[in-house]
């Protein structure tokens, strides 16, 4: 269900890549939020990656192209791609469709191949990010040996000979990044700052100079993995931000799910954004930079946090939960899916409210029991079968005392003083 959810998305989006600007910041339009993060529920990751790439093959300027960084950004390829196996397998593909297509049209720093003539294509410049995010420098250098022509080959060629793991060539390669920063060769000077293991400056980099944290993102997977103080640092500096500040439910919910805050994920996608256990999680350095606007809660939404919260015990309260089933079912009911509010009022659970439960009687104690033991008659009391209760422990209350009705006593007459 949800595979089918996100192909539906993406092909809604293909047909009408229009947005407005938040849409553009995100790389995708409005119709295709809940989509990605159904995608990333779903089990069947890998199909729904074969099935992806054939849809934008169809759907580009040249039908049959390989799948470029710009097509792979349209559909948040790498927000939802399961294994660290799979990112390096779609990440090469899109560098080697960068080298032969020497990264044209996909933003205004692309490195394409200088000649005396003018622009080439085959450029290595161009996918350089891709392959050193990679960690593939021999295959890299390969790339620069045959680029013949290019204006940057005899130092590139030379320069990548060098070995890395020492501090005076991880050095240069860092001063090198910061020249092309200067010349805004942005792209190019990210893959020095990745051969010079400065991942966060990469970053960096993507995110300021590029605005491309989809770029960033999909460096910092295949470089460091999922968990690592980069992917920290871009998911609550610019991307949980992001997503508050454009009100979007599904973003904030799927960047608490990448930092392992499962219930953060479903909270959000229903709660108030003034709940004191999402607020908590701004960053005091970005919370004065972006203002909160408050998100609709779309039938979507609804029905993705009744997926997530089933795994997990439900992060409202049973009124609060009850109130939303409600309002779903007249939604539904209202534009006219009468049969789907019925369905959904029947297989929505609930949890069960937490009572207090009542104190169980106090049955009296059994003057026979095994506790007890008989002692022969005459023999002292053992201390030890009848100990003395504690000071902390209360004497038990006696029982009330009967009232005996006694007769009342009536004095005998005198028979004398009837004479």
């Amino acid at each position: 269900m949800h595979g089918c959810q996100y192909i539906f998305s993406l092909i809604n989006h293909l047909k009408n890549p229009t947005g407005c600007q938040s849409d553009v910041d995100l790389g995708f339009g409005p119709d295709q939020n809940t989509g990605i993060l159904s995608a990333q529920l779903s089990s069947t990751r890998t199909l729904i990656a074969q099935e992806t790439c054939t849809i934008l093959s169809k759907h580009t300027a040249n039908p049959g192209s390989r799948l470029d960084w710009k097509a792979a950004r349209s559909a948040g390829l790498f927000l939802w791609l399961d294994t660290l196996e799979e990112v390096h397998f779609y990440l090469e593909r899109i560098a080697q469709a960068e080298y032969v297509s020497g990264g044209g049209g996909n933003d205004r720093s692309t490195d394409k191949l200088r000649t005396s003539d003018g622009p080439r294509e085959q450029d290595p410049a161009a996918c350089s990010i891709f392959y050193m995010a990679l960690k593939k420098k021999r295959l890299l250098m390969g790339l620069w040996k045959v680029a013949y022509g290019h204006a940057d080959r005899p130092l590139m060629t030379k320069f990548l000979e060098n070995d890395f793991s020492e501090a005076r060539w991880k050095t240069a390669a860092q001063k090198n990044a910061f020249a092309l920063l200067s010349r805004q060769r942005f792209r190019f000077a990210a893959s020095f700052f990745l051969l010079a293991d400065r991942l966060q400056d990469a970053v960096n980099v993507c995110v300021r100079q590029l605005s491309d944290w989809q770029l960033a993102l999909a460096i910092v997977r295949a470089y460091e993995g999922d968990r690592g103080p980069a992917m920290d640092k871009l998911l609550t500096e610019t991307v949980l931000p992001l997503g508050f500040s454009s009100g979007n439910r599904w973003l904030v919910s799927w960047s608490f799910r990448m930092l392992g805050e499962m219930e953060l994920a479903c909270r959000i996608l229903v709660g108030a954004w003034d709940d004191p256990l999402i607020r908590n999680r701004w960053t005091p350095s970005v919370h004065d930079t972006f203002a909160v606007r408050m998100g609709p809660l779309d039938l979507s939404l609804v029905l993705l946090f009744n997926c997530l919260k089933r795994g997990y015990r439900s992060p409202l309260a049973w009124m609060d939960e009850r109130e939303l089933v409600l309002l779903t079912v007249d939604e539904l009911t209202n534009a006219g899916c009468a049969v789907l509010a019925a369905a959904l009022a029947k297989t929505w659970h609930i949890d069960r409210p937490d009572l207090p439960h009542p104190r169980p009687a106090r049955t009296p104690s059994d003057p026979c029991s095994n506790d007890q033991q008989l002692q022969p008659l005459g023999s002292p009391p053992d201390p030890l079968s009848n100990p003395r209760p504690s000071s902390s422990i209360e004497a038990p209350i006696p029982p009330p005392k009967k009232k005996v009705l006694t007769q009342p006593v009536v004095p005998e007459f005198e028979m004398s003083s009837f004479f």
